[in-house]
């Protein structure tokens, strides 16, 4: 995260006039950067045709939602602050994980009023480890995502800076 928001202000440190970006695209004809991600990717080929200028603010946007999350929420939900001063709003990834989960689990016969069963049999203690193996692993899963997402978007930063830089910092 670090990396991601050093990258991002030497980007807007970079980038004076943002709005010359505006008929810029990855890919475009002027596009001679050739930069390959961690994975052997280039920006070209997962941000192919993005205009820039929406790039530059869509990465402003998510540095500004990484320092300041409570900010966001007040800004897409108005009014509905929660305990610690921010809404939590579900993603659709962690519902579906919830959704997993409670696909494993089933409710006991209406013979018992309270109790979870795991079709497996596992009652009690086992149960509640079991969901929570089930919740540490959707984490990791969630978090490796996440950073997975990071660097894209640091590696995206990179690239505006030296396409800012070759295309518009010489005619400055």
């Amino acid at each position: 995260m670090e990396k991601f928001v050093r990258t991002v202000n030497e980007m807007e440190d970079t980038i004076l006039v943002p709005s010359r970006l505006l008929d810029l695209s990855v890919g475009d004809g002027g596009d001679t950067m050739c930069m390959k991600g961690k994975r052997g990717h280039t920006v070209k080929d997962t941000l192919a045709n993005t205009d820039l200028y929406r790039l530059y603010n869509i990465i402003n946007q998510m540095k500004t939602e990484l320092l300041c999350p409570s900010e966001l929420t007040a800004q897409q939900h108005p009014g509905t602050i929660g305990r610690l001063g921010h809404a939590r709003c579900p993603s659709t990834t962690s519902m579906q994980s919830v959704q997993s989960a409670s696909s494993i689990v089933s409710t006991s016969d209406s013979d018992s009023e309270v109790g979870i069963e795991i079709d497996s049999g596992l009652e009690g203690e086992e149960c509640a480890a079991d969901l929570a193996s089930i919740a540490a692993e959707n984490f990791r899963r969630h978090l490796r995502g996440l950073h997975r997402s990071i660097a894209r978007m640091t590696e995206a930063a990179e690239y505006l800076t030296l396409r800012y830089q070759a295309d518009v910092g010489g005619q400055v």
